[in-house]
């Protein structure tokens, strides 16, 4: 007995490209094995003619069974003839070669749950296709018609945190991310956004503005975006805030965040003005220096020698690019302390200066 209401039970079926009718046949069948298309035809109140029809769908579905090997009988001459009333070998099945001997109803936990996976990779195709092909066409044809569409206004904090949770929610491939400071969201909410894409599999790479790592907090959100895959790099300064999804939608401010909840953005959908933010991206990223990390993401041991923990952190945060108050806040040590041993390590790196310190601390895979 089913359990759901008849209009949704056929809409279950629906979807995977059954009819009611064939729906009903099906089960015929399955009530009835071997019986044949005249006993069923009976049983669904129906012509045989057109119960050899669904049945013949059926089993293009794969819900029914024919035989793959023709019938064969003896032609004038003897020989073995194909019995033309069967399809030939790769065809599709027609309700003339439906024999009440032939057909078996198969297994439908099995059956249907072939018939749904084969559904589910032509809607993860047509997926593809909506984000692909489709989208482009869509997006030009925006362009010309409407191109103010291509572009929408954000107002205020919490509307820039939930435009950027959808933004990151309908990530594919990648996100590309300029981080300055102040903030318009909260550091700690767009990190937990990050994650969540993350966990789907969405790459993320950012550039970090030093001034934004001067605070312990976003420096530690940093290093834990790291450790969960963020592919992060650090400048003196980033000239914008910038999120840029899968190359098409983009993210960036326009008023100061010192407006509060006044605070607007622009939403930017693909076009020219995006693929221009993407190559501004790629410049910005090439120039940059890699975002060292602690703990775990931390070699243990150097082409140098032995760096001790305090070494590589002090590397770590010249390459982020941080002040000596910032670093003597972190670590805990004296400027005096803190000068002399940076002078050690720019001295066996061959240094010139501090941030180049960290900068070939990096490449060299001390950091």
């Amino acid at each position: 007995m089913s359990s759901g209401a008849p209009g949704e039970e056929y809409g279950m079926w629906s979807a995977v490209g059954v009819t009611e009718f064939e729906e009903r046949v099906y089960r015929e069948a399955l009530r009835h094995p071997g019986a044949g298309p005249e006993r069923w035809a009976h049983g669904v109140g129906e012509s045989e003619p057109r119960v050899r029809r669904a049945l013949a769908r059926l089993a293009e579905l794969g819900l029914v069974e024919l035989p793959r090997t023709p019938d064969r009988t003896d032609g004038a001459d003897g020989t073995a003839t194909e019995d033309p009333a069967e399809p030939a070998a790769g065809s599709s099945p027609s309700a003339a070669s439906v024999r009440s001997a032939d057909i078996t109803a198969l297994d439908p936990r099995v059956a249907i749950r072939d018939l749904i996976r084969r559904h589910e990779r032509q809607f993860d195709l047509l997926t593809a296709l909506a984000g692909g092909e489709l989208a482009r066409e869509y997006d030009e044809a925006r362009l010309h018609t409407e191109p103010s569409r291509l572009l929408e206004v954000v107002v205020g904090g919490t509307e820039h945190s939930v435009r950027l949770r959808q933004l990151y929610a309908v990530a594919e491939h990648e996100v590309c991310v300029l981080d300055t400071a102040p903030y318009v969201v909260d550091p700690a909410l767009h990190s937990a956004y990050e994650s969540e894409a993350m966990r789907r599999g969405v790459a993320f790479r950012t550039v970090y503005a030093i001034g934004g790592l001067e605070d312990p907090e976003r420096l530690a959100q940093a290093r834990r975006m790291a450790s969960f895959g963020e592919r992060g790099r650090v400048l003196p300064a980033v000239p914008l805030k910038l999120v840029l999804v899968d190359g098409r939608t983009a993210m960036v401010p326009l008023t100061r965040p010192e407006y509060g909840a006044g605070a607007s953005a622009a939403l930017v959908h693909h076009s020219a003005l995006t693929d221009a933010l993407g190559a501004v991206f790629e410049t910005l990223w090439r120039g940059a220096a890699p975002l060292g990390t602690t703990g775990s993401g931390v070699p243990s041991a150097t082409a140098s020698g032995e760096l001790t923990g305090t070494e590589r952190e002090i590397l770590t945060l010249l390459a982020a690019g941080l002040s000596d108050v910032a670093i003597t806040r972190q670590l805990g040590l004296s400027v005096r302390t803190l000068r002399r041993r940076i002078g050690d390590l720019q001295e066996r790196l061959g240094a010139n200066g501090r941030f180049q310190a960290g900068v070939l601390a990096a490449r060299r895979g001390w950091i």
